[in-house]
């Protein structure tokens, strides 16, 4: 997070040329880690399964990451990619904002429309569902944002507070309203996700103040059943892999921080949705899409305190305060005597 911010102040210290070559090398970057990702999930992870076959480990050999046959890795697990996909899907709005740095507007039009398409084929091909309604509702909210910038900011204010202020009983909700039991759902994801979220959100209200403390929801221990149909079932037996997060941030800071690091993270966007608004329109309707799928992959994705996903938060961000800083190059551009 510190490097997150002294980069981010940087950006003040360059002249014109150097933010737009910064946002150029940004957006290059994005374009290889697309193409990169891209070819991994079409071709079953073939650079990955190379290099960690015979140059250097990338991840921890654990049987849910990696199957192994003959001291050799032939498959890596989705939810590796899954990760990336995510990590893509939080950068993507900062990025497709780097194309103002492009002269020629067909090649900014080219690129954009390349950036979309790729990124879209890689969500819906992946098995992130967490992705495709992060990559979704981003979309819907840009879109909403293009037909006001205050009604969108107010209702994600609304919608945080909510998610904040709510976040144990709508969590248990699902799962007292027997949607567990749907045999549409996938057991292993979806139903799965409602009986964490149930019996995380009963933790809860036994430290409701100060909470288990940062990752004492590793210590409640709590575990799935071994057969996901038996998720379905009223009271499963709990004999399966054990459960290390909620798998949804908001509950996760209820449970582990408590009253008190909920009321701070409910003051903590709030303020952000208030900076927004400060911001150049454009870049202000991409911030509001990137607040919206950020509280998306946070809603039923993966533990808070990942440091990947604080990562991708903290440097997403970044690219923000870049892309606002692109704005104000191309401002003084307009308004200059030679422009």
């Amino acid at each position: 997070m510190v490097a997150g911010f002294l980069i981010a102040s940087s950006f003040l210290l360059g002249d014109p040329r150097e933010t737009r070559v910064l946002a150029k090398s940004a957006l290059a970057g994005l374009v290889l880690g697309v193409a990169f990702l891209l070819l991994e999930l079409v071709f079953d992870e073939p650079i990955k399964r190379y290099i960690a076959n015979h140059v250097i480990l990338l991840f921890d050999l654990a049987p849910k990451k990696v199957v192994i046959v003959d001291g050799e890795i032939v498959d890596v697990k989705a939810s590796v990619l899954n990760r990336n996909v995510t990590s893509l899907v939080l950068l993507l709005i900062p990025g497709l904002m780097f194309t103002s740095a492009l002269a020629a507007r067909t090649r900014r039009h080219a690129v954009l429309a390349a950036l979309v398409l790729a990124a879209a084929i890689c969500v819906l091909i992946s098995e992130s569902g967490t992705s495709l309604v992060a990559f979704s509702l981003g979309a819907l909210v840009l879109g909403a944002s293009a037909l006001s910038l205050k009604a969108t900011r107010v209702g994600l204010m609304v919608a945080w507070t909510i998610a904040m202020v709510f976040a144990v009983p709508l969590s248990a909700l699902p799962y007292d309203l027997g949607w567990n039991r749907w045999t549409w759902l996938p057991p292993a994801s979806v139903a799965a996700r409602f009986y964490i979220w149930k019996h995380m959100a009963d933790e809860v209200w036994k430290t409701p103040i100060m909470g288990v403390g940062i990752r004492g929801a590793r210590g409640l221990k709590l575990q799935l059943p071994a057969d996901p149909k038996m998720l379905r079932e009223a009271n499963p037996v709990a004999d399966g892999r054990r459960v290390p997060h909620p798998h949804n941030i908001f509950l996760q800071i209820w449970l582990e921080l408590g009253a008190i690091g909920a009321a701070l993270a409910l003051g903590l966007g709030l303020v952000a949705l208030w900076q927004i608004g400060t911001l150049p329109a454009l870049v202000q309707a991409g911030a509001n899409g990137l607040f919206a799928a950020g509280a998306a992959v946070g809603a039923s994705g993966f533990d808070l305190w990942q440091t990947w996903l604080f990562a991708s938060y903290v440097f997403a961000w970044a690219a923000i305060l870049l892309a606002k800083r692109l704005a104000a190059v191309a401002l003084n551009d307009q308004m200059s005597p030679g422009a």
